[in-house]
């Protein structure tokens, strides 16, 4: 999280409240934010075009009738937790929850089908109504919750992250227009940004020589080739198109789509790869040394010529995980090896790993993203051998999975506050932070500060020193509440183990299927993005289990050692119910750690 630019700002109660809302777009889009603050795949709306896919696969025997039961329970807690549907559903809401708890009931159906004929069309109108009213009032829980399912509607209608993102930051932080933002027509202007009208694009890629044997392309791809520079007239021509077109490129060919149907330049490309990509598939099944080259990125421009660029190719969905220093390859690669080759290990689980590490290397050099998302859920039921009944694979992989992911949660949100706080520019913030009494390390006293009630007074002057970065403020104020107490804790535990669950069963889903239900490519990165974020987890802490092992163990071992270890730690927050956070405990209550050094 970064601190926002505010040479455009009037700072007052209501443009702090914009800026809240303009700072929470940029964070759920960043590449490399935290996942568990990055946009989620589904909103109301879209979960429930989800459902009635998933009840017409099996009608058709396409997916078992278990599928059901986990995607009704996502909507029902969707539903309770979405501030349009108060609105929008009225006294309707909850005989529709009622209705969902039960999927082989027929009311099920019926709730169902009901809820997408109200949302279809009235769900974007009525959540970005709601969102500018929430902004007015300053309610930033709302506001969190109503961004979250504006841009997951915009990015399902077909807009993409990549170009939110960008609008975002120019309109509000780096572009011209608007000069001054002073109050809430700054938000309207934005909300206009974005019509659901498709416009007419045409997108060219440079290729490689081996394009020049494809003569003739099917007439459904609307493309052409040549070797030729075509001849475009832009009425501005930036250097950086003139390179492109340049016959010294080194990719020699051009290849154009002509009449792309979409709602952003970024949307065309994306589509226009997938293209390619089959193109290349064609042409590997018949001459399979064949190499086709092409550009990462491609000249877009739409028809009346408003909108033209070079577009580098958007990082993959399998790519958007924060990475080590490279600078520190050799200690990482030495730990994970020392760890893999252990003689504390036993040869069938160094096997193991092995082929996993293989796996992940598979689904980060592959071009689509659905082949990505197959290959890490490879590895993680190689890690965690499925259970042979097909109805017992995905609970017997989340329970596996879960414990591994809940084991360091708060670490990870106290890394990630850390970072935010050091990028924020306040050195009486970052003095605040160091100067926490008590903790090992700096982690410990991230946690202390924002977590235990001692320190309330030094999260409160923290929190007036980021004063204008109401983001942070909020992150700080809101993971207080979530971890200050044994059953706040245990809550936060259980919801964040529900959405591990919750994407673990979509991405199945997704994979019986061979796509997404939705045919919504924006879905498919959002469900890689999880499962790589899952899959990464799950394997630093299981090489840190084995690092630790002073005799000898085997994967299953661990697997059984961190789910009691987990259970044990639901256990502690269960029996300390009325317990505070604080210095004595907070190990305890946090992590389930009974004995800290």
């Amino acid at each position: 999280m970064l601190p926002p630019n505010l040479n455009k700002w009037k700072l007052n109660r209501e443009t702090e409240n914009l800026l809240f809302f303009a700072q929470l777009i940029e964070e759920m889009l960043f590449n490399f934010s935290l996942e568990h603050f990055k946009l989620p795949a589904l909103n109301t709306h879209t979960l429930c075009m989800e459902l009635l896919g998933v009840l017409k696969q099996v009608d058709s025997r396409l997916l078992d009738p278990e599928n059901l039961s986990p995607i009704g329970a996502e909507l029902k807690a969707e539903i309770d937790r979405d501030p349009a549907l108060d609105t929008l559903l009225g006294n309707q809401k909850a005989n529709i929850t009622r209705d969902l708890e039960d999927s082989t009931a027929g009311p099920f159906r019926h709730a169902a089908h009901t809820l997408n004929n109200l949302l279809a069309t009235t769900y974007l109108p009525a959540t970005v109504t709601l969102l500018r009213k929430k902004i007015t009032d300053g309610d930033k829980e709302g506001i969190t919750a109503l961004t979250k399912n504006y841009l997951t509607e915009l990015t399902y209608r077909g807009y993409s992250l990549e170009y939110i993102f960008f609008e975002n930051k120019n309109h509000f932080f780096e572009g011209a227009e608007p000069k001054s933002i002073e109050d809430l027509s700054a938000f309207d202007a934005f909300v206009d940004l974005f019509p659901l009208e498709p416009k007419t694009w045409t997108v060219v890629f440079r290729t490689g020589k081996d394009f020049k044997y494809l003569r003739e392309f099917p007439p459904q791809l609307n493309v052409t080739a040549g070797t030729e520079k075509p001849d475009l007239h832009f009425p501005r021509n930036p250097e950086n198109i003139g390179i492109f077109l340049d016959r010294k490129f080194k990719l020699p060919h051009y290849l154009c789509f002509q009449n792309v149907t979409a709602l952003d330049g970024f949307s065309a490309r994306y589509a226009m790869e997938e293209k390619l990509l089959l193109v290349d598939g064609l042409a590997k099944f018949h001459v399979h040394r064949t190499e086709l080259e092409w550009s990462r990125a491609a000249l877009i421009f739409d028809a009346e010529k408003k909108h033209v660029g070079v577009f580098s190719k958007p990082v993959p969905a399998a790519m958007k995980r924060l990475d080590q220093n490279a600078r520190q390859s050799s200690v990482f690669i030495n730990d994970t090896a020392g760890a893999i080759f252990s003689e504390n290990l036993s040869e069938a689980s160094s096997l193991k790993l092995s082929r996993a590490l293989k796996i992940h290397e598979m689904a980060l050099k592959a071009p689509a993203p659905e082949t990505q998302l197959r290959e890490l859920l490879s590895m993680l039921e190689l890690l965690f051998e499925p259970q042979e009944e097909e109805e017992e694979r995905v609970p017997h992989l989340i329970t596996r999975v879960v414990p591994y992911l809940i084991i360091g949660f708060p670490a990870k949100l106290a890394a990630d506050l850390i970072k935010s706080i050091r990028n924020a520019g306040s050195k009486e913030a970052v003095d605040i932070l160091y100067g926490v009494e008590h903790g090992h390390n700096l982690i410990e006293k991230c946690l202390l500060l924002v977590f235990t009630e001692e320190n309330r007074q030094n999260r409160e002057r923290l929190c007036r020193c980021l004063g204008s970065h109401p983001l942070l403020v909020h992150r700080i104020d809101s993971l207080s509440r979530a971890f200050i107490s044994a059953p706040a804790i245990r809550a936060s535990l259980e919801a964040y183990a529900g959405e591990i669950a919750w994407q673990i069963h979509r991405a199945f889903r997704a994979v019986k299927l061979g796509s997404h239900s939705g045919s919504n490519v924006s879905v498919v990165n959002k469900l890689v993005e999880n499962i790589h974020s899952i899959a990464d987890r799950v394997m630093n802490v299981l090489l840190d289990e084995i690092s630790r092992k002073k005799t000898g163990t085997t994967i299953e071992r661990i697997h059984q050692e961190i789910l009691l270890q987990s259970q044990r730690h639901f256990e502690i927050l269960e029996m300390r119910k009325d317990e505070i956070c604080g210095r004595d405990n907070f190990n305890c209550l946090l992590f389930g750690d009974e004995n800290p050094v």
